[in-house]
Parts: C-alpha cells; structure tokens; sequence
C-alpha cells in the first residue's frame, strides 16, 4: 500500500509541477464518500520528492522562484519524527503558501474538523496561519466559508478550523501561509467529518 500511495503521490507533484495557476489545485483521495474519515495526503510529512518538498502538498510556481522555501525535515512531533517547514528568504518574505485539496461531493452539510500541530521560529517573527476554503470546482471561493487560524506561542501546539461543507462545494482547499522573515513546522495534519445530515 505504502509503495502504490507513494506512486500516486508522485504523479500528483508532478501535475502540479506544471500547473501554471497560482492557485491550482492538487485533488487528494478518499476512501468512500460517505466514510466519516478522509485522508489528507501525507498528513505527517513522511514521504518526499528528491528535492525534499512533501508530496501531495502544492506550492506555485513564483513563490518557488522567489525563494520561499517548503520541505520535509525530521524535527517533528516525537511520535514518527518527520514534519513540514516553511521558511522565506532573504529575497521573499512571503506571504508564502503551501496547500492541498479533497472532493466535497456527497459531503454538502456535514460538519467538518480540520485540525494541525504548529511550532514557530522563536529566532523570527514569522506570521504562521492555517486556513480552509470551499471552491465551487471553478477555483472560485464559496462566501459561505472561509476562515483561519493564526499559530502563536512556543512549542508545538494544536489549532482547529470547524465548519459545515456548503452546498454546491466541489473541493475543500486548506493549508498554510507564512508572511515575514522566519520559519515555522506543521505537522500531523487531519481531517474528520460527521456523519451527513438527515
């Protein structure tokens, strides 16, 4: 199983390679739409490209020639060691994006958790937040939903996004951004859902 996600994480980074939208969308995998569970791509940061960027997780483009930085490193959570790190450059402060996409269909009105470990560079004064969004499958952004959360403090801590999928979503889009000089970590990122509405 490992080997065939790993594969199939591959063929993704490779699409998203040549996407030229800065926003485009890397589409993740469920296992049943009606499964109260989905998995997020490579949710620990355990597999890489051999650049050291996490599969499964696009960056556009511009922010990759302008040096923003996104890669796997093993300083993570204790319990399995790999985590993802955004860092700007000298040349780029960001703001800087990381982000993957799953299928909403046969979704609309379950209540949703998305959840993430967050650490900042205490040498810097990064602003780290993790943020969600529906689309409606055209790359537009649905009003009914759209929020984020800021990282703050020392050390690893937890942050939540909760929500209700909207009608007429095609995808929830979610991820990082980083503004300012520094770096944070992410790790263990995660997805539940409950059961539709009846």
């Amino acid at each position: 199983m490992r080997g065939s996600l790993l594969g199939v994480l591959r063929g993704l980074s490779s699409v998203a390679t040549g996407m030229t939208a800065a926003y485009a969308l890397v589409l993740g995998l469920t296992y049943g739409s009606q499964s109260s569970q989905v998995t997020v791509l490579n949710g620990q940061f355990e597999m890489s490209d051999e650049l050291g960027r996490p599969l499964g997780w696009f960056v556009p483009a511009p922010q990759r020639e302008a040096g923003f930085e996104v890669a796997v490193a093993q300083s993570g959570m204790p319990e399995h060691g790999a985590c993802l790190v955004m860092s700007s450059s000298s040349t780029y402060e960001g703001p800087g994006v990381t982000l993957q996409a799953l299928p909403m269909e046969g979704r609309w009105g379950q209540e949703f958790t998305l959840t993430a470990w967050i650490k900042l560079d205490p040498s810097a004064s990064p602003t780290a937040t993790m943020w969600a969004w529906f689309d409606d499958g055209r790359h537009r952004s649905l009003p009914e939903f759209k929020d984020g959360v800021r990282a703050g403090g020392v050390g690893w801590k937890k942050y939540t996004l909760k929500g209700r999928v909207p009608i007429g979503a095609r995808n929830l889009c979610f991820g990082f951004e980083l503004a300012g000089k520094g770096k944070f970590c992410a790790d263990d990122v995660t997805l539940g859902f409950e059961p539709p509405l009846q």
